[in-house]
This record gives C-alpha cells, structure tokens and sequence, in this order.
C-alpha cells in the first residue's frame, strides 16, 4: 500500500487519486508502476452461495463452468464483476484478466480489484453467455454386447437432446437400438424410445431425440419425454439396450444466457 506525506500529514495510506473529477488509475515513476501495487489489490474475495444447492441458479452455474473450462471466446464466457472491474472466469481469451473460481471464492491474480473498492456485503455479478454444445459420446456395439450406458456428470437443462446414430451393418437387415435418458439422482425419464431403420441398404442414420413424445427417430420414435429441469439432479445417465449394430449417443446442451448476483462474505489482501 502506498503511502504519503503531505505537510502535517505523515505517511497516509493512498486509496485514491483524482485530477479534478477524473480519477487516475495508476501512478508511474521511472516507468515503473509505484501506485496501485499489488498490495493494494484483492487477492480473492468469497461470496455467499448457500442458496444454491439444489436449485436451477446451480444447474445453469454448473453447465456455465463447465462450458468455459479449458475455453472461452466472444460468443463463451462467464464475466465477474467485482469493484468496477470485469474478468472472465477460469478462462480467457484477448486481453481480459482472469479470475479463478472454486470453493464458492473467486482468486486474481496482480490485477485484482482494489481493496477498497470492494467489501464485505457488496453485491457482485457473474454473467454467462454458454452457445450450444456437445458432450462426451459413447458407443454400444453388438460385438460387445448388446446393452451399454453412459453418464455425463451435468444436470438436465430444458431443450437438452440426444444425439445419436445408428450404423446399418446388412443388407436386408433391419438395425434397431433402445434407450432411456434419466436425471440422476431423480431418476426422472427425459427422453426414452428407439432408434430404428428398415430397407434394404445399407446406411448410417443421425437424429436427435427431444423431450417430446411421438418424435420419428428413423422408423423408431420418441415414446417417453419430461423436458422439466429437476432441482437436486446432479448427473445424466443413459442406457442403451437391443443393439444388433452400431448405435452411437450424446447428450446435446442448448445455448443459454444467465446472470447470477453474489454477497461478498470476506475480501482478502495479497501476501
């Protein structure tokens, strides 16, 4: 923290500094940045999430997070602002400064906020722009079997789809596969049915499964939908049954747009 010295005025702490009503955002000497210094910025700063377990604020923050993971873009970003600055959460791209988040805490790294623009109680936000996505696929195949699954550990988000796609091996044979997508722990039945295809050629066939009954999937159909975003559910997990081929799937995530405001429990200094 920088400190002066003015007349009577012995080594002041310097939280501000305007020109007139301009304030000034740094102070160089000898080209060197000597105020704001890292001693006067927030180190992290945590907030009050006891709200959200459980509820769709968490499902959103879930998918958010995980979308911006290892990436994030114009059109994929999640922004905290916190003490009249911005910073893109857990990734970045451009020249926009990074903020870590865990544990219900966000950490900077030299480019934190001032400390005093920002205290305990203050309200801060996290804006989240998350365009639609694909997650991991697995595969089912006959050779192996003819049943699998596969779990994804996000929740259901409404407007969610299966992807999939079934191979057709034979000539003259028809493929077919059957499967129910659940919310875990609920196990609610987002999107159940089959995926089948009748003729005489071979052919790969690709669809998406929505929470919506009576839906063609090739010659099968959706025949079980709940499209409701269930409070608790942690987790996706699909079982697949009756392949006689090839059947691939995936969970397809919509896009969304979501802002969260946060209490600032705690604030904490460098060092």
């Amino acid at each position: 923290m920088m400190r002066v010295t003015l007349g009577n005025r012995k080594r002041l702490y310097v939280y501000g500094i305007r020109i007139g009503e301009t304030p000034v955002k740094r102070v160089m000497y000898g080209g060197c940045q000597i105020w704001p210094s890292n001693d006067d910025r927030a180190a992290s700063l945590a907030v009050d999430m006891s709200f959200f377990p459980g509820t769709e604020d968490e499902a959103y923050w879930l998918h958010a997070l995980n979308a911006v993971e290892n990436f994030s873009s114009r059109n994929r970003y999640m922004k905290l602002t916190a003490g009249g600055r911005s910073y893109l959460v857990n990734s970045v791209y451009g020249t926009w400064n990074r903020a870590e988040y865990g544990m219900g805490a966000f950490r900077f790294g030299d480019e934190g906020p001032l400390f005093q623009d920002v205290r305990a109680g203050d309200m801060v936000t996290v804006e989240a722009v998350v365009p639609d996505r694909y997650d991991a696929q697995f595969a089912v195949t006959a050779d192996s079997g003819s049943s699998g699954s596969g779990e994804w550990s996000l929740p259901w988000l409404p407007g969610t789809r299966l992807w999939a796609q079934l191979d057709k091996w034979q000539k003259r044979v028809s493929s077919h596969a059957d499967f129910t997508l659940k919310g875990v722990p609920s196990g609610t039945v987002h999107v159940a049915g089959a995926v089948h295809k009748n003729g005489h050629n071979r052919d790969t066939v690709t669809c998406e499964a929505p929470a919506q009954a009576g839906v063609r999937l090739a010659d099968g159909s959706v025949s079980t939908a709940s499209n409701a975003l269930v409070n608790g559910d942690g987790f996706l997990a699909c079982s697949v049954s009756n392949v006689n081929t090839t059947f691939r799937f995936r969970p397809h995530y919509p896009a969304f747009r979501r802002t969260w405001r946060f209490k600032v429990t705690a604030v904490y200094r460098r060092g």
